[in-house]
This record gives structure tokens, sequence and C-alpha cells, in this order.
């Protein structure tokens, strides 16, 4: 499940907060006797801000408050402070179209004001809240907005927040290069200006992000390094919880769940004393993750539902197919296979590589736009320069007509050659353009293949807890098989740098652990190995290729190791002097013996399907019993 639960420090502003209810007392005292509006609406705001750690419900009583006062005193600038105060108050609270309503009258009353510095955490604030509702394109719009803003001001503290958001949005995306690279520099900028308290939000930021691609050491770092400096701050409550939840995340990768679990109940606390309906979802689905990990189903369904009640009823889409396949899952091993499908469509129904594409797009866009508009900047100046350029040449004409003749003729020759270079130019960024375009499309139509195998690979896995004959069964699950290994390739495929080839070494070692994992105990002394240098095939050769190893692969942990025998298992493809391919699948297990046993008998599909692929790739194939059982493939290229 991905980190969302660093929403509850983000959404803190930067001004100093304060979590001891004895400053809450002190502040209703103040206001009791506080004279004039602009002194009670001072008392207000910290109030409206204390609060927020301690009651959210009073924060925005308080915010409402304000907000009275402000508008009956007909003060413009504090009218739209609260109105920003209440939609930070409402957006923690799950309100969210509330919340940008808010965001949105104030924004209109800073840009007017030309209040920069606020119009730019307005966008930031409006951004998320767009990214709470899943509503990516419009997240990321609003935060690019505020960068610029803070570009223009020069501000590096509020460049280096922004980046923070930017690197947030980016991990929902699963585009983690990206937001690693906005975090460390981030953290470089926040170091220094010396700003502690930012540098610690940084860390965290980063140590999400490296829990995405399965960084986890990397992230244990940087929680580390966020927990030792929020200690040294004395931070309040809801931001230590914030962290103790990012370290339970770590933890729980690193499969060390009671850990874990510790970190994750002191979270939840916090988030259902504050009425906090996101960090609840997001805890109680990470516990119920964590127990049905540790296969202990019927703790883990109560978390699991709760998490999706709140998902759904709030629209929190981001981790719901992750959470419906939790359920699913929990609900077959509890036996009701009913609620199992049920779930099993929902996660279906969500289209999940619908939303991923959408993303892509989204995100690509709005960069590539963000882009254009820096470098349509750079070429008005240079525009600006040339102008200037062209007016001393009028004037070298006027002085001398026979130099400004030659000059005329050398400026019409070089306007000429200026059009075809610009014409030249955008044809090739239209080129690229196409191209980015038809890659993209390309890694979708992987995408969605390996999704659709995916679901038909579940549904075969559902089918097969309903059949008692045994050889309808074997069939079924090895049908499942070969559906598993076709996937990876398109997995491996759109996951690559290289859309039309596969590279063979990664695949095979991810395959044959997969087939380890099917067995289970039944093949925990047996080891595959994959003995072979890095090498990319074509994906119209890696198919049958991959459905050969994987028969020969099953076969040889079905049979090569009776009675729990220790064996290894090697898949290996090279090419040989001559240019030709070879695959080799060996095993140093009982050989010709295994033939003739009762269990070897099968309906010999696997070994046709063998022959014809062999024979669809023109090859020759050849078997070897002398030390256990090898098979060779060899194919021209």
């Amino acid at each position: 499940m991905k980190p969302i639960y660093t929403i509850m420090f983000v959404l803190l502003t930067s001004g100093s907060v304060y979590c001891q209810s004895e400053v809450l007392d002190s502040l209703e005292q103040a206001l009791e006797i506080a004279v004039g509006p602009r002194g009670q609406l001072a008392l207000l705001t910290q109030l409206s801000v204390v609060a927020s750690d301690l009651d959210l419900e009073k924060s925005l009583l308080y915010a409402e408050q304000g907000l009275q006062i402000a508008e009956q005193s007909q003060l413009a600038a504090e009218v739209a402070d609260f109105q920003f105060q209440k939609g930070d108050v409402l957006q923690m609270m799950g309100a969210y179209d509330s919340a940008q309503w808010y965001f949105s009258s104030a924004f209109e009353f800073y840009e007017q004001e030309q209040e920069k510095s606020k119009a730019a955490w307005c966008l930031r604030q409006m951004g998320f809240t767009y990214q709470n509702q899943g509503q990516y394109q419009l997240a990321f719009e609003h935060s690019l907005n505020g960068l610029e803003y803070y570009e223009e001001l020069g501000d590096e503290e509020g460049i280096a927040k922004m980046y923070l958001g930017l690197a947030d949005i980016l991990g929902y995306l699963e585009q983690t290069d990206e937001a690693i690279d906005y975090c460390l520099q981030a953290i470089e900028m926040l170091e220094q200006q010396g700003d502690l308290e930012g540098l610690a939000d940084a860390y965290q930021y980063a140590a999400n992000t490296y829990i995405l691609p399965g960084d986890y050491e990397s992230a244990l770092q940087m929680v580390t390094e966020a927990v030792t400096i929020k200690k040294k701050l004395d931070a309040p409550e809801i931001e230590m919880a914030s962290l103790v939840n990012t370290q339970a995340n770590v933890l729980k990768q690193l499969e060390r769940y009671d850990e874990a679990l510790v970190g994750y109940f002191k979270a939840i606390k916090v988030a259902r004393n504050l009425n906090f309906p996101r960090g609840i979802s997001a805890t109680a689905a990470n516990i119920g993750d964590v127990y049905l990990r540790q296969k202990k189903y019927a703790q883990a369904l109560p978390f699991l539902l709760e998490g999706v009640a709140l998902q759904e009823e709030y629209g929190y889409s981001s981790n719901l197919p992750e959470n419906y396949d939790h359920l699913s899952e929990t609900y077959k091993a509890l036996g009701d296979f009913e609620n199992a499908l049920l779930y099993r469509e929902k996660q279906a129904d969500l289209s999940a590589e619908a939303l991923s594409l959408e993303k892509d797009q989204a995100t690509s866009e709005l960069r590539t736009r963000y882009e254009t508009e820096k470098k349509e900047a750079l070429i008005s100046t240079q525009e600006e320069r040339l102008n200037q350029q062209r007016t001393v040449q009028v004037f070298v004409i006027g002085i001398a007509s026979l130099l400004g003749l030659i000059l005329f003729l050398l400026y019409r020759s070089y306007g000429q050659k200026q059009s075809a270079n610009q014409l030249l130019a955008k044809t090739n960024e239209e080129l690229e353009q196409k191209m980015e375009e038809n890659e993209l499309l390309l890694q979708e139509i992987h995408h969605r293949v390996k999704n659709n195998l995916q679901v038909i690979s579940s549904l075969l896995n559902l089918q097969s807890a309903s059949i008692n004959d045994p050889n309808a069964l074997q069939a079924v699950q090895e049908s499942q098989n070969r559906v598993r290994s076709m996937a990876l390739i398109h997995q491996k495929l759109y996951q690559g740098k290289n859309l039309a080839a596969v590279e063979m070494k990664d695949y095979l070692e991810t395959m044959g652990q997969t087939i380890l994992d099917t067995f289970g105990s039944s093949a925990a002394n047996v080891v595959i190995r994959v003995p072979m240098e890095p090498l990319e095939i074509d994906v119209d050769t890696a198919v049958p290729l991959g459905l050969i190893v994987n028969e020969l692969a099953i076969n040889a942990c079905k049979y090569a190791f009776p009675d729990d025998q220790e064996g290894e298992i090697s898949l290996s493809l090279k090419q040989t002097p001559s240019g030709h391919y070879q695959l080799s699948v060996a095993d140093n297990g009982i050989g010709e013996q295994g033939l003739a046993t009762e269990n070897h008998k099968g309906t010999g599909f696997g070994t046709r399907l063998i022959e014809l692929l062999t024979l669809q790739l023109n090859g020759k194939l050849s078997r070897d019993y002398s030390n256990g059982t090898a098979i060779t493939i060899t194919y021209p290229s």
C-alpha cells in the first residue's frame, strides 16, 4: 500500500504550531478580554491553528467565528485569511468540495492584491485537495502554478515546499524517479537555509517516496533522520504520529510486522481522536494489510472493511484497487468465496489501468506545458534582442547605402535560413512528440494486456478453489501458470526502457521465483538459478520461450526431486558463435528414472505444447538424461 499518510503533516501551515492544551486555555481567556476586532481576529487565528492539533471541530468553530467578525468589520484581507484557514480545516476533515470553495475565494483576493506568497501556498492547498479526490491533473496544474509564483518571488523556502508537494503527487502517480529527484532538490535547498522543520518534512517525503520502488533501506534512513529532527524540535503529536506511520510503512515492507503494528496503532489513535477520516482509512487499511501478510485473516477483515468503507465514502480512490484485492484474498482464505468474487469484480470495475493512463497523461501533459512555457519566455527574450539588432542594422543602412544594400542582402539570406531552421526545428519537435505519444500508447497496451492476463489468472485461481477433481484442478493450475508467464513478459515490457524486447535474464529469474512460490513447501529444497548474461529478445520470440521454460521448469519441480530431495534447476539462454540461440533447462534430479514413474503420467499436453513451440521457433530439441535431465533447444536468430 502506498504511504498516503503524509497528508497529516502536509496540511500544517508554515506558522508555529503548539499542542499544549494549556496554550489553548490561555488563548481562550485572552479572547474574552480582547478589545477591537483586529485583536479578536489575531487570537482566533492562533486558536484555530492550535486547536487543529487537538480538536478539528473546535478549530473549525474558531475559523468560522473569525470569518464572521472579519466580514462584519469589512476587513477584506482578514476575510481572505480566515477563508483559507477554514478551507484548511475542512480539508483535514475530508470536506473537500467545501474546502475548495473557501480556498478559491481566498486565492481570488490574494491574486488581486498581488500577495503572491499567500496565493502560491493557496494554490498548493487547492492542488492537494484535488489530489485527495484523485483529480491528479488539476492537482499537478495548481501545484505547478504555485511553483511559478514562488520562482517569480525568488522564495527558496516556498520553492522547496512546492517541490515536496509535486513529489507527493508524482509518488501517487508511480513516477518515482521524478518524485525522488524533487525530494532531493528540496532537501538540498532546506539544508542551505538551515530550516530544520522543513528539512524533517522533506526527509519524511523522501522516505515515503523511496518505499514505492522498494528501496526500503534508503526509506528507513530518511525517516530516521526525520524522527531525530522532530524530537529535537519537540514536534506536536500529530506530526510525530505521521512519522510513526511512515516508519511503520517501512517496517512493514521489511517484514518487521510486530514493530509496524505498534506504530500503526499509535497513529490511528491520534487520527481517531482528531476524527481525521483520511488518516483513519489509510492506517486501518495498513493494519489489515499487516495481519493479512501474517495470515491472521480474521483479525485483518474488520480493519480492511473499515479502510475501504471510508475510502468509498470520501472518494479516496488511489488505493481502492489494492484494498479490494486484499479483501478478496482475505475472504477467500476465510472460505467466503461469494464475497471474494464480489471484491475481485469491484477491483476489475475500478479499471486501475485506465486510471494509470490518466495519471501518466495528466502529468506528462502538464510537465511538458510547464517546460514549454519556460522555453517560450526564453524565446521571447531572444526575440527582443533580435529586434534590437535589426534596429542597429537599419541605422547602418541609412548611413551608407552601399553597405546597407549588402547588409540587406545578407539579412534576407539570414532570415530565410532562420525560417528554414525554425521550420525544421518545428518538424523535428512534432516528430519527437509523435514518437513519445506512440511509445506511451505502446506502453499502455502492454500494461493493459498484463492486467487482463492477471485478471484471467485471478479468475482461474478462484475457480480452482471449487474444483474437487484432481485432474481438472491440475489442468486449471497449469493454465494459470501459462497465463502468468505471458503476463510477466508484458509486465517486463512496459516497465523496461525497450518496449519491443524483453531482458531474458531478469525475466527468467522472476519466473523461476514465481514457480517456486507456486509449489510452496513441496519445493522448499529446490533452487532455481539463471547462469547467463543479460540478453534482450524480441517479444515475438520471448513469448514461446517463456511458455517452454514454464512447462519444463514446472515438470522439473514436479518429478525431478521426489521425497523432498534437494536439487537445483538451471535456466539459461545464450547466443552461440554460429549466431544461433540456445535455450537450456536442466536439473540434477533423478533423470530418466522419473519418466517411468506413475506420477509422471499426464495428458501429454505440455510435451505437445513444447514441441509445437519449438517448431514455431524453427528450432531443434534435444534431451540428455546422463546427469539428471537437460533439455536443450537450439533455434536460428
